[in-house]
């Protein structure tokens, strides 16, 4: 949906008080937002991923999507690189992950470099 209610509040967010106090955060993504960044066909996606390897974090306290079923998509890559991964991390939240992402990235990425140089 998008013209006349591309404005309108689409998607609400459970972010706490003290999150929401923020003045960076915001409590809703409007219409013409959530269509943006909610991909078409994910699984089609996900599948087409084959030149360079995935990875992938969710936590497992995730109040948006259903951490294993996110995971699960690393599943459907035809022909995976090595190091691809579906991870659901323990302790995390939706905010969480996106929060502390470095410590998940980082050494996933320190990872595959040195498996490249060896």
């Amino acid at each position: 949906m998008t013209g006349l209610m591309g404005h309108s509040k689409a998607v609400r967010f459970h972010h706490s008080p003290e999150i929401l106090a923020d003045d960076g955060m915001v409590s809703f993504n409007t219409v013409n937002v959530a269509n943006a960044i909610t991909p078409p066909a994910p699984q089609d996606q996900f599948r087409a991923i084959t030149n360079l390897p995935l990875g992938l974090w969710i936590g497992a306290d995730d109040e948006v999507f259903l951490a294993d079923k996110v995971a699960d998509f690393t599943n459907h890559i035809e022909n995976p690189r090595d190091g691809t991964c579906g991870i659901v991390v323990e302790g995390e939240n939706h905010l969480g992950i996106l929060v502390n992402a470095h410590r998940y990235i980082g050494p996933w990425i320190v990872q595959r470099v040195q498996n490249s140089v060896t």
